[in-house]
């Protein structure tokens, strides 16, 4: 009874059926290889793409907090060597900025402020005092402080959209 179905088939049918079956699965199995090794291929490029993008944003917001750090000391110390750091890092900040075209910052004023108004509050410092360095770093809106703080919060918001990015990713690549 278990062999009455191989009684209708010759060996010679049998053997071509099993051979053909064989066949169509390894065209079956090389077309989705191709098609998941195309897709890991676009999953790596664009992985890469994410790390390149975050490793220049921590670069920027490196190079930012610096400018910060060396104009703030510049007007506690009058060192002509902080300014000059200030303005090296300020450099290296913007020429950071055309890698970054697609994450939308609109860094290059507020960099070029943030040196212009930190300048100001370094002569306002060594010149007028603590009293008059205060009410330039203070300001409200168009103090050093205010946009040291803005240019923080935009490249602070690129990391954090670029590591989402980067889970999202991650997440699909697991799946």
């Amino acid at each position: 009874m278990l062999y009455r179905w191989l009684a209708l088939y010759s060996l010679r049918t049998f053997t071509l059926w099993c051979v053909a079956l064989i066949v169509l699965t390894l065209f079956a199995t090389s077309a989705l290889d191709q098609r998941l090794s195309r897709q890991m291929a676009a999953m790596d490029e664009e992985t890469a793409h994410l790390n390149s993008t975050q490793n220049l944003l921590q670069e920027l917001r490196y190079h930012t907090t610096q400018i910060q750090q060396f104009l703030t000391d510049a007007s506690l110390t009058g060192d002509a060597g902080s300014m000059a750091e200030a303005r090296s890092h300020s450099d290296a900040a913007q020429a950071l900025l055309p890698s970054l075209t697609e994450d939308k910052l609109d860094l290059q004023q507020l960099l070029q402020q943030q040196m212009a108004v930190g300048q100001q509050m370094v002569t306002a410092y060594q010149q007028q005092g603590a009293e008059a360095g205060n009410r330039v770093m203070k300001a409200d809106g168009s103090g050093f402080d205010a946009v040291s703080a803005s240019i923080a919060d935009q490249v602070g918001g690129a990391v954090v959209r670029v590591e989402i990015a980067g889970m999202r990713e991650a997440d699909f690549t697991v799946t």
